[in-house]
């Protein structure tokens, strides 16, 4: 009997020494948790796949982006088939079980446009068109339209003659623009959150032609952004007549 009150009485300390030593064990695992599978940049469309070096027992998992207070995981990891714009940032990881501190690691995660080469062959700083006047641009200038409030760029060639106007979504008011296709959209979508998209636009004879839906090709050359676009249906109206033109043109910033 009194063997048994000996077992009895030390049974309890050899739970606790028992749980003390596998939540020892178990905190220390946590506290080694770091994000793996990142990459320096991704282009958009590609897949993100972040994972975590360890699979810690019994433990919680949360992830954030950026400031956004949602959780985009509760796993050991975070999948996204197809990254955007939207997805670039800071990425937060938080791993925890109430009984230890909290691991916590971040990584940054940049997202840019997939470079592209346009469809068609431009001679630089020129456009020309079906059915008005084709433009050899004589300046070139990039700033602030006053009146969509966007970075814009400008080609002039002489009077009598069309200009040409390339206005950025808002995105790039203050960052220089990416290479790759942009897509043409009309002027309203210059404040929406699509970073690559732009609207064409040309004044003739004072109709204004706005540009129709297409692609338009960025890229920098020799560190000068430079854009592109082929055979762009313009469509401009003066009273109760409407106007068409298609369009072809490379504008480089000087």
């Amino acid at each position: 009997m009194k063997t048994m009150k000996t077992i009895l009485s030390v049974l309890p300390l050899l739970l606790f020494f028992t749980s003390c030593g596998k939540q020892s064990d178990n905190c220390a695992e946590i506290q080694q948790i770091k994000i793996t599978g990142g990459k320096d940049s991704y282009y958009v469309g590609d897949t993100l796949d972040l994972k975590t070096n360890l699979l810690a027992t019994s433990a919680l998992y949360i992830w954030h982006l950026g400031e956004n207070p949602n959780t985009i995981s509760g796993g050991p990891g975070y999948f996204n088939p197809a990254v955007s714009k939207r997805d670039q940032g800071w990425y937060y990881l938080s791993v925890g079980n109430g009984d230890c501190p909290s691991q916590f690691d971040s990584i940054y995660i940049k997202v840019i446009n997939l470079p592209a080469v346009a469809p068609c062959s431009v001679v630089t700083n020129t456009a020309s068109f079906s059915s008005i006047p084709d433009i050899q641009f004589s300046s070139v200038t990039v700033e602030r339209d006053g009146l969509y409030g966007r970075r814009t760029m400008t080609g002039y060639y002489g009077p009598g003659y069309p200009n040409l106007n390339i206005h950025f979504n808002m995105y790039w008011d203050f960052l220089e623009p990416e290479d790759g296709i942009y897509t043409i959209e009309s002027s309203t979508a210059l404040s929406d959150y699509n970073p690559y998209s732009i609207y064409i636009s040309s004044k003739y004879s004072e109709v204004v032609f706005s540009s129709g839906p297409g692609k338009a090709y960025v890229t920098h050359v020799n560190g000068k952004l430079t854009v592109t676009f082929c055979d762009i249906e313009f469509v401009g109206t003066w009273g109760i007549n409407t106007y068409k033109t298609t369009g072809s043109g490379m504008m480089t910033a000087p």
